[in-house]
């Protein structure tokens, strides 16, 4: 992932570790925000772990979604994340690798668009929008490099990559703000309670 290991955050599935991202990032947007409805970008066809979570805000009325299509072979422009990209935008949301088509998306150029548009914005690299990408199914084939992608968060799963059941991570580089969403002792550094599962992590 070439990332720190302050940056790796472990929890149980992919699904957990989307919802995170994407909740958490809402929260955290919202903690110094309260007035203020932000906006997500995110394509039509993301896994349901990351497509859920964003209508279950969206149907609360709390975000306004940009649902890029893709073409007939199942891919993004990474022109159409930057044509949606708006002053509200907190988070875009590309998968790497579909799970029932396999298509790869231009996650390097789209990280490349932000990063470009923040710099258009006068924006810190750390400030919004987040770009957060669902790796589960890329992480045996792609480069997962996080400073290559210009990613602020990356969710893998163990399970695609030959390892357990029960135990995923989320990347968070480091100063992106992120709350909780799960509640109790405290463990990952106050991002996720629950006990780790520290035999799955190690496997």
């Amino acid at each position: 992932l070439n990332a720190h290991s302050y940056e790796i955050y472990f929890v149980g599935t992919g699904t957990e570790s989307c919802n995170l991202a994407i909740i958490g990032t809402y929260y955290g947007f919202k903690k110094n925000n309260k007035d203020k409805v932000p906006h997500i970008i995110t394509t039509n066809i993301e896994h349901p772990a990351v497509l859920e979570p964003i209508r279950h805000l969206e149907r609360k009325g709390k975000v306004r979604v940009t649902y890029i299509k893709v073409n007939e072979d199942g891919i993004i422009r990474a022109q159409d994340v930057r044509e949606a990209l708006t002053e509200d935008t907190i988070l875009v949301s590309v998968m790497y690798a579909n799970n029932e088509i396999g298509t790869l998306q231009p996650v390097k150029e789209i990280g490349r668009i932000i990063e470009e548009w923040k710099k258009e914005n006068n924006r810190t690299h750390i400030a919004y929008p987040y770009f957060h990408t669902d790796a589960c199914q890329a992480a045996n084939y792609c480069n997962l490099d996080v400073v290559r992608l210009r990613a602020h968060l990356m969710t893998v799963n163990s399970s695609k990559v030959y390892g357990p059941k029960g135990i995923a991570l989320l990347y968070k580089r480091e100063g992106v703000t992120v709350e909780p969403i799960v509640y109790g002792g405290g463990q990952e550094r106050v991002l996720r309670s629950g006990t780790e599962s520290v035999a799955q992590a190690y496997a």
